[in-house]
């Protein structure tokens, strides 16, 4: 796609702001060819914040590109076999764009045929990275929500607790610091 070569990507609520709402859903639906065109429009009309409307750009732009590769990756994996790593990759997809392509469907199947307590076992490495890359993408919510799974299936992994700690600390304080803000 266009946007090819960025990953990190802002969470959803940084996208809504001054929208109404309306780039959130066209982002939780995989349109980012729409949204972008309304934040353009609303540049090149000179309305909003021109310097936030200017990241906000940058942020559809990497969300795609991480969004897409998680897909195609998933996508993959089904095929080969490998449902635990096709987890995590869906995971990723649902964690930024909930009802993106088919991807709710074929999250599904990954976990369906990752049930196994072995296959559950396996899954872990590959979604403790998935957590950290969230993570260093400010993801927390998602990152936390991997976290706890990988702690619901073994507390010992590694540092999952401290990770645990870590993510809700970060939220904290991103939620005080909004409450701040206000």
């Amino acid at each position: 796609a266009a946007f090819a070569g960025l990953i990190a990507f802002a969470p959803v609520p940084a996208f809504a702001a001054g929208a109404g709402g309306e780039i959130t859903a066209l982002l939780d639906s995989g349109k980012y060819d729409q949204a972008a065109t309304i934040v353009l429009n609303r540049i090149e009309k000179g309305q909003g914040d021109r310097k936030h409307d200017a990241e906000l750009i940058e942020n559809i732009f990497k969300r795609s590109h991480f969004v897409q590769k998680n897909y195609w990756k998933g996508r993959k994996n089904l095929v080969r076999g490998s449902y635990c790593d096709a987890y995590v990759n869906f995971q990723a997809v649902k964690s930024a764009t909930p009802s993106f392509h088919d991807a709710p469907a074929r999250y599904d199947e990954a976990v369906a045929q990752c049930q196994s307590p072995s296959a559950r076992r396996e899954k872990i490495e590959p979604m403790y990275y998935s957590g950290l890359s969230l993570y260093v993408q400010e993801n927390y919510q998602g990152a936390l929500q991997i976290f706890r799974e990988i702690h619901e299936i073994n507390p010992s992994f590694k540092d999952i607790q401290n990770k645990i700690e870590q993510t809700e600390e970060a939220i904290r304080l991103i939620k005080e610091s909004d409450a701040a803000g206000k």
